[in-house]
């Protein structure tokens, strides 16, 4: 068994005065949140042990304590942090951790008490490491309310965000390492359809073995634990829904898919919460996260993330699907403890596509190493639009085939 690392980044904005649920990973923003818990838990089939809680607070106006609490089966466990009267910056719970057996639901839980007037939490990552009692598996999740009320129409979802389009490119995750797909997890809050709706994963534009299918008005849990998807390099991986004839609408809560591996690897991906973000010309430094990318901020310490698992950072992966900046192109560099790391990717101008750094790592040692990823362009105009970036976490070396690895020339000063 080895730990991975599970992360939700984006843009988490809360009043004083409320009590919210956030699903234990992915893109994030002020949709993603919910006053029900049953919209965000998220059922967990895999046995292991959560730990290492941590929370980046960028703005605070709150002067009581604000508490994030993970939760197993509707009540708080002993993973918990305080935030006190007007505090930001990081916060972690590395003391406590939480056992759980495959079945239990899990969510986290932010609530900021009342005070006098409005005043407002602001923060960026939240973040928890699973150890699985076998292999290594992660759950990427997607937390945010749609619905769908289209006629025989197939729409497209990142692992880790509600980008539903009929783009499929726009969706997929590039696959660099071997992993499994599986536990494919539905919640349903309502559902006026009268024809199937299917929820299924997508490999290399086929199909999946993966599905879940509502019927006739059908709404709650439902989950596929029996198949599973063997993925590779170079596999392009996502989810879909496919409804039926009929325009009654079907309200998607939460999904929820794992990935395991038995080589101690965990992916980390990124993506737009609208399907891709957009880097203008010239950008001299911007700095986000596996997550919501279209977060991204000019100041780094708002991007980065404490690790707390002793592994190599490897795979840099980056889709751009469109690019009209002028002369120079873009850098995509990973970022560890505040100066370049080894992993670049650079795309000239006006070059498009999937490009990755297979050859170089980072090495990342507990409590020591924060990390983010830089964004640098020196073009006067255009820019360049970002559909997915990804990177994975290795707690055991495994070897393994390479693809063809594209030519970086990146300008290591452009971040700084």
């Amino acid at each position: 068994m080895s730990a991975a690392q599970i992360l939700a980044y984006g843009q988490i904005s809360q009043n004083d005065n409320t009590t919210r649920y956030f699903a234990i990973g992915g893109a994030v923003d002020t949709t993603s949140e919910s006053a029900t818990e049953a919209d965000r838990q998220i059922t967990i089939r895999e046995a292991g042990v959560f730990s290492n809680l941590f929370f980046r607070v960028l703005t605070n106006t709150c002067s009581t304590t604000t508490v994030l609490t993970f939760r197993v089966n509707g009540a708080g466990s002993a993973l918990t942090l305080n935030i006190t009267s007007d505090a930001t910056g990081e916060f972690e719970d590395i003391t406590h951790t939480v056992s759980v057996s495959a079945g239990d639901e899990v969510c986290h839980q932010l609530v900021i008490p009342t005070e006098a007037g409005t005043n407002t939490l602001t923060a960026s990552l939240l973040a928890v490491v699973f150890t699985a009692t076998s292999g290594t598996a992660t759950v990427l999740s997607q937390p945010e309310a749609l619905g769908y009320s289209q006629a025989s129409t197939t729409r497209y979802m990142s692992l880790v965000a509600f980008n539903a389009g009929t783009t499929e490119a726009a969706a997929q995750w590039s696959v660099t390492q071997d992993f499994i797909g599986k536990n494919l997890f539905v919640y349903v809050s309502a559902n006026a359809r009268t024809t199937n709706t299917t929820i299924k994963t997508r490999k290399n534009t086929a199909d999946g073995a993966v599905s879940v299918t509502y019927g006739n008005v059908e709404t709650g849990i439902k989950e596929d634990t029996s198949n599973s998807d063997t993925l590779a390099l170079d596999d392009e991986y996502c989810l879909a829904i496919t409804t039926s004839t009929g325009t009654e609408t079907i309200t998607v809560q939460a999904r929820a898919l794992t990935v395991t591996s038995s080589s101690g690897a965990f992916p980390l991906i990124g993506t737009g919460m609208a399907g891709a973000y957009t880097v203008p010309g010239p950008t001299p430094a911007e700095y986000t996260h596996c997550g919501k990318l279209d977060a991204a901020s000019g100041t780094e310490a708002d991007a980065q993330l404490l690790s707390r698992i002793t592994c190599s950072l490897k795979h840099l992966t980056v889709d751009v699907s469109a690019n009209t900046l002028v002369l120079v192109g873009l850098d995509v560099i990973s970022r560890i403890g505040g100066g370049n790391g080894n992993q670049a990717v650079s795309f000239s101008a006006a070059e498009t596509g999937v490009k990755s750094d297979l050859v170089n790592t980072d090495a990342l040692t507990a409590g020591s190493a924060r990390y983010c990823i830089g964004l640098a362009t020196a073009s006067v105009s255009g820019s360049a639009t970002i559909r997915s970036l990804g990177l994975v976490g290795q707690s055991v070396i495994a070897a393994q085939s390479r693809r063809l690895v594209l030519n970086q020339s990146v300008s290591r000063a452009s971040l700084h």
